[in-house]
């Protein structure tokens, strides 16, 4: 799950500061204790920590790290970039139900201890995905479920020719990363691939297009009676 940025947003598109200190400005253990009774891991990069392209340095970088005073820092560059105090931000909700209103509150409290405004926009989904095919959203709160097993299925939505209406809702584009994909595309699983997944990974979370809250976890039951089973990894159950 994370807190995605519309890269093509005259605010945030061409501010990092402002991305990054909004990064910093969530506490993301709390976010999962809160709304999810503690079963989820705080998501430290893009890839699923179940993947055998994870990269176990990832927590050592410090991008999911929560900090007040560095976002507070950070706000004061990212006016410096933006010319002057930085307008009331528009985050988007993609539901309207109890859960999302109050993920709504948890996260306006959390861009208001850091000096930021925010306007929250509430949205049935067809809503929510029509705004976002369209490029319409500012700051939208978005998760995935992998498809196939493979760390590709996530790093996909940071490949620019997957703008939305693509999976890339972010509107991002790094012609480095790019290059990389179209170069782990045609190879095979190798470590030499798995290598280039985590430098892939770096680059995303270096450009900051997105907030990456938490990786949940998803519980499983069944008798003691059945046999042979087993959950798939890259949804990331137990």
């Amino acid at each position: 799950f994370w807190i995605g940025f519309n890269m093509l947003d005259p605010v945030l598109g061409k501010n990092k500061p402002l991305r990054r200190a909004i990064s910093y400005g969530m506490d993301r253990q709390r976010f999962i204790d809160i709304f999810y009774a503690g079963r989820g891991k705080v998501a430290h990069g893009v890839i699923n920590p179940l993947m055998i392209s994870y990269d176990p340095k990832v927590k050592e970088y410090g991008y999911a790290e929560y900090n007040v005073e560095k976002a507070k820092a950070l706000l004061v560059e990212a006016e410096k970039v933006h010319g002057g105090k930085i307008p009331p931000l528009k985050v988007a909700m993609s539901g309207t139900g109890t859960f999302y209103r109050q993920y709504g509150q948890y996260l306006q409290k959390r861009f208001n201890d850091i000096g930021l405004e925010v306007e929250l926009q509430f949205m049935d989904w067809p809503t929510y995905l029509e705004k976002q095919n369209k490029r319409d959203l500012q700051i939208f709160t978005a998760g995935s479920v992998m498809s196939i097993p493979d760390s590709e299925d996530m790093l996909q939505m940071f490949y620019s020719k997957n703008w939305s209406p693509g999976s890339n809702s972010f509107n991002y584009k790094n012609k480095d990363f790019d290059k990389l994909y179209e170069k782990v595309m045609v190879m095979d699983d190798s470590p030499e691939r798995r290598e280039l997944y985590r430098e892939m990974e770096q680059i995303v979370l270096e450009d900051c297009p997105a907030a990456f809250t938490c990786h949940r976890i998803i519980y499983r039951i069944h008798h003691d009676w059945f046999g042979n089973y087993k959950q798939a990894a890259f949804i990331h159950g137990k």
